[in-house]
C-alpha cells in the first residue's frame, strides 16, 4: 500500500496505491485509487480472481479472473477477462465481455460488447450493441448499431438503428426506420 485511508491489500503481491476504503483481495490484484473499490472476489479463495484490477472511480468491483474496471461509478466486471472502461452502473458478467461506457448496460454473453448508451443488453455470445437506449442483442453474432428499443434476436441478425425494430430470425437485417420486422435471411432497408 502506498497511502490513502482505510485501504487493504490482502492478496499476495496485491497493491492499493491510494484512495479511501479500497481493497485488493486476491493475489496480484491492484486498485489505483478512488473510493470503495474492490479488486478480487469475496469467495475466500485468494486465487479465484487473480490479477483483477480497478484503476479508480467509486464503488467499482473487478471480481473475475484478470477482470478490469478502469473507472467510473458502481461498475462490476465479474467474468474472466471482462472489462469496463467507465460509466455508471455497467456490468460485464461473462468471459471476455466488455462495456466501454454509458449507464446501466449489461454485457452478459461470452465476448459480448457494448460501446455505450443506456439500458442496453448484449447477452448472446459475440453479440454487440454500439449504443443508443434500450437495445438488445440476444443471440450469437448479433449486432444492434444504435437507436432505441431495437432487438437482434436471431443468430447473425443485425439492426443498424431506428426505433422498435426487430430482427428475430437467423441472418435477418434491418437498416433502420421504425417498427420494422425481418424474417430469416431477409433484409429491410428502413422506412420513415
Amino acid at each position: 500500500m502506498s497511502g490513502g485511508h482505510s485501504n487493504a491489500a490482502n492478496g499476495r503481491w496485491s497493491t492499493v496505491a491510494g484512495g479511501d476504503n479500497n481493497r485488493a483481495i486476491d493475489n496480484y490484484g491492484a486498485v489505483g485509487g478512488g473510493e470503495n473499490n474492490q479488486a478480487g472476489s469475496n469467495d475466500g479463495d485468494s486465487a479465484s480472481a487473480e490479477h483483477a484490477v480497478v484503476g479508480g472511480g467509486l464503488n467499482n468491483v473487478a471480481s473475475g479472473h484478470r477482470a478490469t474496471v478502469a473507472g467510473g461509478d458502481t461498475n462490476t466486471a465479474s467474468g474472466w477477462y471482462a472489462a469496463i472502461a467507465g460509466g455508471f452502473h455497467n456490468v460485464a458478467s461473462d468471459g471476455y465481455a466488455a462495456v466501454c461506457g454509458g449507464t446501466t448496460n449489461i454485457a452478459s454473453g461470452n465476448s459480448a460488447a457494448i460501446g455505450g448508451g443506456q439500458n442496453n443488453a448484449a447477452s448472446g455470445w459475440w453479440s454487440t450493441v454500439g449504443g443508443g437506449e434500450g437495445n438488445t442483442s440476444s443471440n450469437m453474432y448479433t449486432t444492434v448499431g444504435g437507436g432505441e428499443t431495437n432487438t437482434a434476436g436471431g443468430a447473425y441478425a443485425t439492426v443498424g438503428g431506428g426505433n422498435e425494430n426487430g430482427a428475430y430470425f437467423n441472418y435477418g437485417t434491418i437498416g433502420g426506420g421504425q417498427s420494422n420486422r425481418s424474417g430469416g435471411y431477409a433484409t429491410v432497408g428502413g422506412a420513415p
